[in-house]
């Protein structure tokens, strides 16, 4: 922070703030701080496991309000979104932005009632064009059963080459997994592995300080069967949905793990929404709010 012109006087000494200002590194902690003071003073309470998510029981239901730096959106009955919109009104300049259908690359169709359909597929296209697949062949499978390990990367050159940014693509993928495609996670996992760890490991006979935590949880695991206080059973991969996040899969048995997390094409699940919409057109239900900090 430096003197505007006209007041150094040549003396290059800066500014000492008193409060915190637009832009300065500091400056979302400090938002995120008084916003949290305020949600607290209208008795919500912070999520215990994340802390952008907010929650109290209103005069109809349970509310819950999630934060992203300025922009909130509140999901509860209309009648409580409307209070609470009200309330937050009164402290800050806020704009309403109606019912929530895009919100952190992840598109959002819902119909009161009848269907919520979350997608990517605008986010899925920035990723194939910025990474230079835009007219990369479909496949039915990310992967395919029984496929060859990919060779570990040991080059240094090669590793840290800055033309090829890897990093970010893998990092793009893993958000795309966590909205709204853990059908991928697999596939991601494999190409954001890190090998020597596991290396490391084996080479210490599994005695290494950074594995006492898995030590640990496997002991703990032991001693609940061995008291009976929990079974652990095979489950076969014809029944076993969970093999979708640890194994390469061919396209059959991919599609029918995919179907049983109910997945859905997005252009089927559009028309249901767009159908549901249609029966429901004369609900008198309220839309959702969402709110931004002006």
């Amino acid at each position: 922070m430096e003197q505007p012109e006209g007041y150094d006087g040549g003396s290059g000494r800066v500014c000492k703030l008193l409060k915190g200002l637009y832009g300065l590194k500091q400056a979302s902690r400090i938002w995120n701080n008084t916003l949290h003071t305020h949600l607290v003073e209208l008795e919500f309470k912070k999520c215990t496991f994340d802390a952008g998510v907010y929650y109290k029981m209103g005069d109809h239901n349970k509310i819950f309000l999630s934060v992203y730096v300025d922009d909130i959106v509140i999901t509860a009955d209309p009648r409580d979104v409307k209070k609470v919109v009200e309330a937050l009104g009164k402290k800050y300049n806020i704009k309403n932005l109606g019912r929530v259908k895009y919100l952190l690359g992840v598109e959002i169709n819902y119909v009161p009632g009848k269907i919520l359909c979350i997608s990517q597929t605008a986010y899925i296209e920035r990723l194939l064009k910025k990474f230079g697949m835009a007219d990369a062949k479909a496949v039915r499978s990310p992967q395919m059963h029984n496929e060859p390990t990919l060779r570990i990367e040991t080059n240094p050159e090669l590793i840290n080459d800055p033309t090829i940014p890897f990093r970010e693509m893998v990092g793009s993928l893993q958000y795309l997994v966590h909205c709204t495609r853990p059908d991928l996670a697999n596939a991601v996992r494999t190409l954001g592995r890190y090998g020597g760890a596991t290396i490391k490991e084996v080479k210490n006979n599994g005695n290494s300080q950074e594995q006492k935590h898995l030590a640990k949880k496997t002991r703990s695991i032991a001693e609940l069967v061995a008291r009976e206080r929990l079974e652990i059973e095979y489950v076969p991969l014809a029944k076993n949905i969970a093999d979708i996040f640890t194994k390469a899969l061919g396209p059959g048995v991919f599609e029918r793990l995919r179907d049983q997390l109910n997945l859905e094409n997005v252009r089927h699940a559009m028309r249901h929404c767009v159908e549901a919409d249609r029966v429901g057109r004369d609900s008198d239900f309220e839309p959702d709010v969402e709110m931004k900090e002006a």
